[in-house]
């Protein structure tokens, strides 16, 4: 789904994203991308620790309860403050089952690194219901060293939440193609779009492409939510056409690349 940037009044944004979860999954979805701090707003202005101590917690409690009630897994990201009180941009993957997975961005942009403290470690990567997702973060999808790590450590689906600039629209189309066909996998990303409340202006285009790096939804530039069902079989079949990763095993340094 594609959500608007600003969080001027929580109960309308939570609002518009239940209706949107109920018409996903109304249609069909069994995985939901949120952008990242859909449910809060993308202004780093405002006190990120006030909100994670406030507005985070409800909203991460309305989600688990909704990704409950609808039988759905629902995957986005917000400011979360873990149990010493260290403030993080936290990936969270929320399941049917009640279950929360929780990570951390470890590549923080720009003004987002005097807010948050980086993760440590990989990405977030989860299997639920028989689906193994990887969270990288919005900026993070630009590494891919992120992404790599994630599938071979068995990601099917790299599930983005994200706030990327409206300049750097073009970026996000390259990389969310570059990351799903460099190593056969679904690619499901869903971003902020019009301007918060500063007038900072994000790219929405939320997107899903598949592991032949086609692009099958393309969302526009106002909030909106689209899906489409995906063949997981398509994986193996990407991989045997175009074998990246199979190639990629029989480089054993840099130097390699020269014979």
């Amino acid at each position: 789904m594609q959500t608007r940037a600003d969080g001027e009044d929580p109960g309308a944004r939570f609002r518009e994203i239940s209706g949107r979860i109920d018409e996903l999954r109304g249609a069909g979805a069994d995985v939901i991308v949120i952008p990242e701090f859909a449910m809060t707003g993308y202004d780093l202005t405002v006190d990120q620790r006030g909100i994670a101590a406030d507005a985070s917690l409800r909203a991460r409690d309305l989600l688990g309860q909704w990704a409950i009630a609808h039988q759905v897994t629902l995957v986005t990201a917000l400011p979360l403050l873990d149990d010493d009180g260290v403030l993080y941009d936290a990936s969270v993957i929320l399941a049917a089952d009640g279950r929360q997975y929780v990570g951390a961005k470890r590549f923080l942009w720009g003004d987002e690194r005097a807010t948050f403290t980086a993760g440590r470690g990989a990405a977030l990567l989860a299997e639920v219901d028989g689906i193994t997702i990887g969270v990288p973060i919005c900026y993070e999808i630009g590494f891919p060293e992120v992404v790599r790590e994630l599938v071979l450590a068995g990601a099917e689906i790299i599930a983005v939440p994200a706030a990327f600039g409206r300049p750097r629209r073009h970026v996000w189309e390259l990389f969310t193609s570059a990351r799903a066909v460099e190593n056969g996998c679904i690619v499901a990303g869903a971003g902020l779009c019009s301007e918060n409340l500063r007038g900072q202006p994000f790219a929405g285009h939320s997107t899903i492409v598949d592991p032949f790096g086609r692009r099958l939804v393309q969302l526009g530039d106002v909030p909106d939510a689209a899906g489409v069902v995906v063949d997981l079989a398509d994986i193996d079949r990407a991989r045997a056409q175009l074998p990246y990763l199979e190639d990629l095993k029989s480089i054993n340094s840099v130097a390699a690349l020269d014979n």
